[in-house]
C-alpha cells in the first residue's frame, strides 16, 4: 500500500493532489475529475 496523507514538507503535494493537478492539466472539468476519482460534489 502506498503512503497516505500529507508529506513531511508542507510545500509538496500529496499523491492525490498530484493526480487532481494532472487531470486539471488535461483540461477536465471539476465534474469530470470527480467522476474519474470516484467522488461527488457536496451540493447545498
Amino acid at each position: 500500500m502506498g503512503k497516505r496523507g500529507r508529506p513531511k514538507h508542507p510545500d509538496i503535494l500529496t499523491p492525490r493532489e498530484w493526480e487532481v493537478l494532472e487531470l486539471l492539466r488535461d483540461g477536465l472539468t471539476n465534474e469530470q475529475i470527480g467522476e474519474r476519482l470516484g467522488v461527488s460534489a457536496n451540493r447545498r
